[in-house]
């Protein structure tokens, strides 16, 4: 699992953000006792595989989870 300090870093896989349509986005995501939400670290391509190739290595697929939204496509932890 990637951790820095006392934080979980996520890979968040969206399909056609409004702030990219047409465009695959994978944005990090930061998670720890004190907050949660986005970083401004990102990545875009033009197909899933594209943005697969460009996530840090080491980082694992758990898919989708109950309750995300639609245009999610997968999380790497």
């Amino acid at each position: 699992m990637n951790t820095t300090g006392d934080y979980l870093s996520m890979w968040v896989i969206y399909e056609d953000p409004t702030d990219n349509p047409g465009k695959f986005v994978a944005r990090m995501h930061m998670a720890g006792r004190e907050c949660y939400g986005a970083t401004e670290l990102h990545v875009v391509g033009d197909s899933l595989d594209e943005v697969r190739d460009k996530l840090p290595p080491g980082v694992v697929n758990i898919g989708r989870q109950i309750g995300d939204e639609p245009h999610i496509v997968e999380v790497w932890l």
